[in-house]
């Protein structure tokens, strides 16, 4: 993949960028490994990674890097093969929506998000399917800031 695979030649930010660890031979899913510098949760099924802040106001690109969890695989993102959904969305137009999800550079996932209402902590799966047929969905949790107005989509 190349940054004109991305919308508007878009290249990820690193500020924004997630990197799953790769699995230490004892463990069986994909995205549970806690890295020691990295804010978030540690559930029973893994850790849950707090992204930097937005705004409601910002359109911003968020990206998970699996190039650990593919270490050794020879294997890819397949193209189409990214999805997100907001979990934390209860219908309203100015809920965090998902504006697209692309693959990049083989290993990443980048997704675009818009919205979102302030002074919350919304919680995003990104999902990857690749070309060997392997799947990984990884949860990030996307503050946004309460110091800025709510943006609602539908009056744009």
């Amino acid at each position: 993949m190349t940054t004109s695979d991305l919308p508007n030649s878009l290249i990820p930010s690193t500020i924004r960028m997630y990197t799953v660890p790769g699995l230490p031979e004892t463990k069986t899913s994909c995205c549970s490994s806690v890295p020691s510098t990295q804010r978030g949760i540690t559930t029973a099924t893994g850790f849950v990674p707090e992204m930097p802040p937005k705004s409601s106001a910002a359109l911003l690109d968020y990206s998970v890097d699996f190039t650990g969890w593919l270490t050794d695989t020879g294997d890819m993102i397949e193209s189409g093969g990214v999805s997100a959904t907001v979990r934390t969305a209860a219908g309203f137009s100015y809920d965090l929506a998902v504006i697209w999800a692309e693959p990049f550079s083989g290993t990443q996932a980048v997704v675009m998000l818009a919205s979102g209402p302030a002074g919350t902590f919304q919680i995003v799966n990104v999902q990857v399917i690749t070309q060997q047929g392997r799947t990984c969905t990884q949860e990030i949790i996307v503050p946004i800031i309460q110091e800025t107005e709510i943006v609602d989509l539908s009056t744009h």
